[in-house]
């Protein structure tokens, strides 16, 4: 029997989702971070190339994740949420370069992740 990709990631995310039925939105948010911290990071790397702006990005998605968490209901997956937020707060973060290392020192090499890669952007 296949199971989706969704299917798998609200398996994935069902302790999370557990801790929130349950009232532990604290312990809910510990797991989300461990699980979602350097995704969150490297999202917002990739889009902002720029490691420190990167991670203040990273800290206003946790923040914002946090205070939402509360009315998380389950209509789509965990991941897709948090992706939502992070990108929905991006949005404004957003300026134009023509060439971006992503994988810049601190940029997706740190703590957080795998290397990244040169990119040269269509303009």
């Amino acid at each position: 029997m296949q199971v989706s990709a969704a299917g798998e990631a609200s398996e994935r995310d069902s302790d999370i989702v557990e801790c929130l039925q349950q009232g532990a939105p604290q312990q809910a948010f510990e797991l989300l971070v461990n699980r979602y911290d350097g995704k969150i990071y490297r999202l917002c790397c990739s889009l902002l190339r720029d490691p420190s702006a990167a991670e203040d990005a990273a800290q206003e998605s946790l923040l914002r994740i946090w205070k939402a968490l509360p009315t998380f209901d389950g209509r789509a997956a965990l991941s897709t949420w948090i992706y939502t937020i992070t990108q929905s707060l991006l949005h404004g973060h957003r300026t134009p370069t023509r060439y971006g290392f992503i994988g810049r020192p601190g940029c997706g090499t740190s703590r957080r992740g795998d290397a990244g890669y040169y990119r040269r952007s269509r303009t």
